[in-house]
């Protein structure tokens, strides 16, 4: 048995359903396959409409991505089958440890930063990779300063040891003239003020160039007839001054010697003994 009553077509078949005010707009699917919309008003068809063809079905849902971790999720889940998001609460499946219920953990963002928190250690944060790769790059840095330092120090120390006449710089016993006269030839002494003259960068020890050039004026004032500044390098750490051989001049170094030779460990005063050269040493 059929009867007439208000209906519309699927536009994809012509096939004929019923139509009911409250459908209006609804989104359906017809046998044929084609999803259509419900029109707001029935059409005007005397042509009766079998009654098996009343129901028909919904249009399927519309697949969604999760909002945590933007999977795509089947119509109508509830769950995200990738990060366990629930869409209802709003956070992640709690789940059986041991018997005892776990806390449930909050929803991930869904732009997680890669600076996240580390979990084993609560407010400190996890580094990244290249939070890791800029930790080892500095750290590569520092140990490759340590070991250009470590070699400037060693040939800058190389170089004073060369320009102050080495282990043969050990202080001679006194009035040990021979001694002296050797490290003055192995060692190239040359007047001071023309050893620093000869090369801006040369400092004696203890003394910027410009107070080097006026101790060797005051000592020559006293008398002195040298002042030997030792070696080729950039720094001279002894000088040797040649002794007159007038008695009072000879007196007045000798007093200036003893006010200002300050040796790392006590000996018996300098005494003159007739000697030719005192070794002074203007760093100590």
């Amino acid at each position: 048995m059929s009867q007439s009553r208000p209906q519309f077509s699927c536009p994809g078949c012509a096939r004929k359903y019923p139509w009911k005010s409250e459908s209006a707009g609804k989104k359906a699917k017809c046998k044929c396959g084609q999803l259509l919309t419900v029109p707001a008003e029935a059409e005007v068809d005397d042509e009766p409409i079998p009654l098996d063809d009343a129901a028909l079905p919904p249009a399927p849902a519309e697949q969604a991505n999760c909002p945590a971790c933007s999977e795509p999720m089947e119509p109508g889940a509830v769950l995200c089958l990738n990060c366990g998001y629930n869409v209802r609460t709003g956070g992640q499946v709690t789940t059986q440890i041991g018997g005892a219920k776990a806390a449930a953990a909050p929803a991930p963002t869904p732009a997680s930063s890669s600076r996240a928190t580390d979990t084993a250690y609560p407010g400190r944060r996890r580094r990244g990779p290249v939070e890791n790769e800029s930790a080892g790059s500095t750290k590569m840095y520092v140990i490759l300063g340590a070991a250009v330092l470590l070699v400037a120090m060693g040939v800058g120390g190389w170089i004073v040891f060369k320009g102050t006449g080495g282990a043969k710089a050990n202080v001679p016993r006194l009035g040990d003239d021979a001694t002296v006269e050797r490290m003055i030839e192995d060692e190239r002494a040359t007047d001071l003020q023309e050893w620093i003259k000869a090369n801006p960068a040369r400092m004696l020890a203890g003394k910027t160039p410009g107070q080097a050039i006026a101790l060797e004026d005051r000592l020559k004032g006293m008398g002195a007839t040298k002042v030997l500044a030792f070696g080729g390098g950039v720094m001279s750490l002894s000088i040797a001054i040649e002794l007159p051989q007038t008695p009072a001049q000879r007196r007045e170094l000798f007093d200036w010697y003893r006010r200002n030779n300050k040796p790392l460990e006590p000996r018996p005063p300098v005494q003159d003994v007739g000697q030719r050269y005192l070794l002074f040493f203007p760093g100590l």
